[in-house]
């Protein structure tokens, strides 16, 4: 129903085309402002006829149709430290071997191509696919920045497009030193002989931390002294 008032719509419209041509030649404008219509105009005509898509059927040599793919899981929230090395997983059942999987950067309107198949397209450097048998099309990251935050697709590139979207969140962790009173701790002055105590805050990582190094100017401070340590 929706190709045979698409082809409709196609005559009419190459016949005001024809029409309109005929009248320019003639030197007559035939609709009063005619030019002056809005770009949003044609894309709302036209849009409802551009993107109707037929499900294509897989079908095997013996004429058997296949199982069409799909995705394991659904789309993704990831959460990783400003660093880290990040995977971004697309499983895929019933892959055929006539259809591709990439992986693309989805920047408001843009789509920036990382990788098609086992081909990594980015300049960037830092990403490239890592598949994993049997069925798993990763996305490597690393080492993520803030900037890498947003969202990524997987596509398969079946009729219509499949596809998969992983929203990626880079946390900035946030340090901060405080003294025995919970202040900031800025500039203070110690008599000699005095005890100081310091503490390390941590926040704004998605999982605690097991490690915190303490340095003092170019010297890292033991975990235990005689005169006090870290704990």
């Amino acid at each position: 129903m929706l190709s045979r008032l698409s082809a409709v719509v196609a005559s009419i419209l190459v016949h005001q085309i024809y029409f309109l041509c005929t009248a320019s030649a003639l030197g007559v404008k035939p609709f009063p402002n005619f030019e002056k219509l809005p770009r949003s105009f044609w894309h709302e005509l036209s849009s409802p006829f551009t993107e109707v898509y037929e499900v294509e059927n897989f079908v095997t040599e013996t004429g058997t149709p296949e199982p069409r793919p799909f995705f394991e899981d659904p789309e993704s929230n990831i959460t990783v430290q400003l660093g880290a090395q990040v995977y971004m997983h697309c499983r895929i059942q019933n892959l055929q071997n006539t259809l591709k999987v990439s992986w693309v950067r989805r920047r408001g309107e843009e789509l920036h191509i990382l990788t098609i198949g086992l081909d990594t397209y980015a300049s960037d450097s830092r990403f490239s696919l890592a598949f994993e048998k049997p069925n798993d099309w990763r996305l490597l990251l690393h080492p993520a920045t803030e900037r890498d935050a947003g969202v990524y697709e997987c596509q398969v590139s079946a009729h219509p497009p499949l596809i998969r979207t992983v929203h990626l969140a880079v946390s900035v962790p946030k340090v901060e030193i405080v003294d025995e009173h919970g202040a900031t701790a800025g500039d203070k002055f110690y008599k000699a002989g005095s005890t100081i105590e310091l503490k390390c805050v941590v926040s704004n990582i998605p999982q605690p931390t097991g490690y915190v190094t303490w340095r003092h100017g170019s010297r890292t401070l033991n975990y235990d002294t005689t005169r006090g340590g870290i704990r």
